[in-house]
């Protein structure tokens, strides 16, 4: 039989950056902050490999179209002019959902490559919102390339999100497409375009058969060597752009007899491509003098990169507190978000850490539903069962300090709470404010009211009143 010789380029997670910037790197003396990313030098290292080998494919696990300025503000809208030029073969999409799944649908009939989610359907038809997959022609071979989205855009997002959509489980839904793509479509070999978190593909691939390649996203795993799984193999590369896989397949008769893996760096040495280059600025060039504003320093590194703490959102949280004056603050555990370092801070940093903007809520709660609330997001970041992960990072607080064994019963996680400086008291009100009703599920608290003021407006307030911050860890979470 021939040998045949299939590239895969996948890029996963960008949340809107697609010019450099900083990132976290991971080192034996601490975190590291180092320029990276950009989608000009992107396409460099895509149009280098396509070089070496013309049966390349680019793929885009999504969460792309949000986490920027220009992305939330313009709706997706800034940023298609790039995408449509880098070559990209299919995605799939999560974040994107934020601007209504009707909205996405329209940006995507204005892309050139092809929105994937097999478990997508439109209300009361069944019909599926986006083709289930494409087939590809390369170098002879039928490849079945099928898209995945992630259920917790229905489970646990606002309800624009979702809006006339549902998603079917993804562990019924593939094993059927797959079966398609065999049966029917006849196709030689399958990839699996996922965001459904590598924990999550990783279960599912343990018992379902036929996927070939898992191109995985959602969970940011930096993934130095690719994952073999079932009869799979299993990649993810970071995020926000700063880091592509390369995977190298020599395939016989439609199985991978040998591969080569690499975990790709964008680093700032990288050639920019021209034509993108210019895209980016042009993207960028009518809110250039609005989100250059300096509106404060900092004397610390602002980084969102660690599970149950960061200076990041230590900042968010302690000027939210410093508006409205309650001791207690929570947000979600957002993981994307690129880092700020010791110097001035912007207007687009800002937008950077909270996209969306969202109002602060403030809401009386009871010691008991505190202690209800965390127990419940300590069980979203570190539930046992992969299908349950869905929150973030931990969820982000200030004013409480949690002592925790993580291998416990999720009801029984939380060993000693201290509120606001003092062990808490079941029946007593404590005031507090967050933001996103991510943070806060509607059942727990009451009183709440939404205020004017939004997330951007108390960091600028919190940065005028302090003029240089200092950040530091305050151990809201004490892993036991």
């Amino acid at each position: 039989m021939e040998m045949k010789k299939l590239t895969i380029i996948q890029i996963n997670d960008v949340h809107g950056h697609v010019e450099s910037h900083n990132e976290v790197f991971f080192e034996n003396d601490g975190l590291e902050v180092r320029e990276a990313g950009g989608y000009s030098r992107i396409k460099t290292l895509v149009d280098e490999i396509r070089s070496e080998n013309p049966n390349t494919l680019l793929l885009d696990c999504g969460d792309t179209l949000h986490g920027t300025f220009i992305t939330t503000q313009t709706q997706g809208n800034a940023i298609l002019p790039i995408m449509n030029a880098m070559g990209i073969d299919a995605a799939t999409a999560h974040w994107d959902f934020a601007y209504t799944p009707s909205h996405l649908r329209e940006l995507s009939n204005r892309l050139n490559y092809p929105v994937l989610s097999a478990n997508t359907y439109i209300y009361d038809k069944k019909k599926r919102l986006f083709d289930p997959y494409i087939i590809k022609e390369v170098d002879g071979m039928r490849i079945g390339i099928m898209g995945m989205a992630c259920e917790h855009v229905v489970q646990g997002f606002p309800p624009k999100f979702s809006q006339g959509i549902y998603m079917s489980p993804e562990y019924e839904e593939i094993p059927k497409v797959v079966s398609e793509l065999k049966n029917k479509e006849k196709v030689d070999f399958i990839i699996l375009l996922s965001h459904l978190g590598m924990p999550t593909d990783y279960e599912i691939l343990k018992t379902v058969s036929g996927v070939d390649v898992c191109v995985s996203g959602h969970t940011h795993n930096r993934l130095n060597y690719p994952i073999k799984v079932g009869g799979s193999i299993l990649i993810q590369s970071g995020c926000h752009g700063s880091f592509i896989t390369r995977l190298d397949l020599d395939i016989v008769n439609g199985k991978v007899v040998d591969y080569k893996h690499k975990l790709i760096t964008v680093e700032s040495s990288i050639k920019e491509d021209g034509k993108i280059k210019q895209l980016v600025e042009e993207a960028y060039e009518p809110y250039n003098e609005e989100l250059d504003v300096v509106v404060g320093k900092t004397k610390t590194l602002l980084c969102r990169d660690l599970s149950l703490e960061s200076t990041m959102d230590n900042f968010l949280l302690h000027s939210i507190s410093h508006v409205t004056g309650n001791k207690v603050c929570f947000s979600h555990g957002w993981r994307y978000g690129t880092p700020i370092v010791p110097g001035e801070i912007t207007v687009k940093d800002l937008y950077n850490m909270v996209p969306m903007n969202p109002k602060i809520i403030n809401v009386d709660m009871k010691g008991y539903e505190i202690l209800e609330l965390l127990n419940l997001k300590i069980n979203k970041t570190y539930n046992t069962n992969p299908f349950g992960q869905t929150g973030g990072f931990m969820q982000r607080a200030i004013g409480i300090k949690a002592y925790i064994m993580i291998e416990s019963p999720k009801e029984y996680r939380i060993q000693k709470l201290f509120i606001d400086g003092e062990e808490y008291d079941k029946d007593k009100t404590y005031k507090v404010s967050y933001i996103t009703k991510q943070a806060v599920p509607k059942y727990l608290g009451e009183n709440r009211q939404e205020l004017e003021i939004t997330a951007i407006d108390a960091m600028k307030k919190y940065l005028a009143d302090k003029g240089e911050i200092e950040e530091s860890f305050t151990g809201p979470f004490v892993v036991i």
